[in-house]
């Protein structure tokens, strides 16, 4: 029985492990539950000058709220990330984030 539920386990964590995606800047949409967004540079670059993109991630679930955790946060400055409650980039944004200001 031990055994059975270590394999459960260790099968449950690879699968989580596995589905994590990395998503990284660019126009799109993307229905997920879990990720790493990147800057366009992905997890080993920077990104470029002049870059303009609007990325939307939509939970699979449509009670459920979408939550944003940033590990790193490194802008340049004169930059800025518009954050909106939507699926579009319209109205006021529920955050603006820039170099000295992060989410």
């Amino acid at each position: 029985m031990k055994k059975l539920l270590l394999l459960t386990l260790s099968l449950l964590f690879t699968a989580t492990i596995a589905a994590a995606q990395e998503y990284a800047m660019t126009d799109g949409s993307f229905v997920t539950c879990s990720g790493d967004f990147t800057d366009s540079g992905g997890l080993a670059g920077d990104y470029a000058n002049g870059e303009d993109f609007t990325i939307t991630f939509c939970s699979p679930f449509p009670t459920d709220d979408v939550q944003a955790t940033f590990t790193l946060w490194d802008v340049g400055s004169g930059d800025i990330l518009l954050a909106y409650d939507g699926d579009t980039a319209t109205g006021s944004p529920i955050g603006v984030f820039n170099s000295a200001i992060t989410p």
